[in-house]
């Protein structure tokens, strides 16, 4: 056999608190968690996966349900046919408190220890190897002086390790990996967990490397389809490709409000921006952009209350500008003329606080139309 099919798989995170997220919205993420696991499960039965690589934070903190361990374990008992390699990561290390020491794992599990193993697969030509994090933090690199040894170069040689690699002199507390380290293990593929994106399939010298990203993105702060990577290794050579996975996405989405007239002109142009099947099932943000008429409402806690039932999650940040035109109301008699006659003086002679002032020109213009107002819109 000169290729073998994996499965690489990273940073579940099983039962995330989703602080952000509603009691009942944080168990269905959890839920979405579990499905995207079941998913990967599937793919490895229908295409034949040899080998299913996790490298590291299958778990969150230090808090997991027995209902999950259990759902693992019945999981990958599943699939008891493919070879199983699980190396933990910064959330979930393998020590005496560990998580992994709860469950009799099945047959085909292996979970590799603090000291970095070899396993020999003869029927599969394949070495694998690995090692875990011991705790949350690993500040030497855990591939340091690591290199295919010479009785190991026949077999096709796979790696599993969760780490950040490490740019020139930056330095870094999570298995501080190098690129130098990479190109000299002389590894076919190394299989990397931490990240949450994927990276795309690179190389350094004759090794290949990448990250698989998280299977469900956890925050707006991770965006767009997330997976898994799929594929077949030979010595030398790969055609791994990433796979979408993720049961839901978060979106940014971007919405110019520049000519709107009224609230109702902006809940169309905010539900016309997203497709009505991507609407119900993923987690949008909307920023509103733009410059708008200082007497157009922007009330976000309204705009979200009549937006709920049209999207699954909602989140509306404002960041429009206020269209100052000063020859309308520089002669105007009233509070408004006012005001805004001392924020342009203001303005003049503070050109550098214009974001600040023009925040402020907005909470007075919601002032004076009485409208509600939350200091965390601004």
């Amino acid at each position: 056999m000169d290729r073998v099919k994996i499965l690489h798989g990273a940073d579940f995170h099983f039962d995330t608190p989703f602080k952000e997220l509603s009691a009942s919205m944080g168990e269905k993420r959890n839920e979405d968690i579990k499905k995207s696991f079941e998913s990967l499960i599937n793919i490895v039965k229908e295409e034949d996966v040899s080998i299913l690589l996790l490298c590291g934070d299958i778990f969150d903190n230090k808090c997991i349900k027995k209902s999950t361990l259990e759902f693992l374990k019945d999981r990958l008992e599943s699939i008891n046919k493919t070879k199983v390699f699980i190396v933990a990561g910064n959330h979930d290390p393998l020590n005496d408190r560990s998580f992994y020491n709860l469950l009799t794992w099945p047959e085909n599990v292996h979970i590799f220890s603090n000291d970095m193993e070899a396993v020999v697969l003869e029927d599969l030509k394949t070495v694998v190897y690995g090692k875990s994090f011991n705790s949350n933090y690993e500040k030497i690199s855990l591939l340091k002086g690591f290199q295919v040894p010479v009785e190991h170069k026949k077999y096709i040689n796979i790696m599993a390790l969760h780490g950040e690699i490490a740019r020139g002199e930056q330095e870094n507390e999570y298995n501080p990996l190098t690129l130098e380290e990479i190109r000299n293990s002389k590894l076919d593929y190394l299989a990397l967990g931490h990240r949450h994106g994927f990276s795309n399939i690179k190389r350094e010298g004759e090794t290949f490397y990448a990250y698989s990203g998280c299977p469900e993105g956890r925050g707006f702060d991770e965006l767009g389809e997330k997976g898994i990577i799929i594929g077949e290794v030979y010595k030398g050579y790969n055609n791994l490709k990433f796979r979408a996975i993720s049961q839901r996405v978060y979106e940014l989405i971007e919405v110019d409000l520049t000519g709107i007239n009224s609230q109702e002109e902006i809940l169309r142009s905010i539900i016309s921006s997203v497709d009505e099947n991507k609407r119900v099932r993923n987690f949008y943000k909307i920023i509103l952009k733009g410059e708008v008429y200082s007497d157009l409402p922007i009330n976000i806690k309204k705009l979200q209350y009549r937006l709920k039932e049209m999207f699954y999650y909602i989140k509306i940040i404002d960041e429009t500008t206020v269209k100052l035109d000063y020859d309308m109301v520089k002669n105007e008699n009233s509070l408004r003329g006012i005001f805004l006659r001392k924020v342009y003086k203001k303005l003049e002679e503070e050109p550098d606080n214009k974001e600040s002032l023009e925040r402020a020109l907005k909470l007075a213009f919601n002032a004076l139309r009485e409208e509600d107002i939350n200091l965390d819109d601004y």
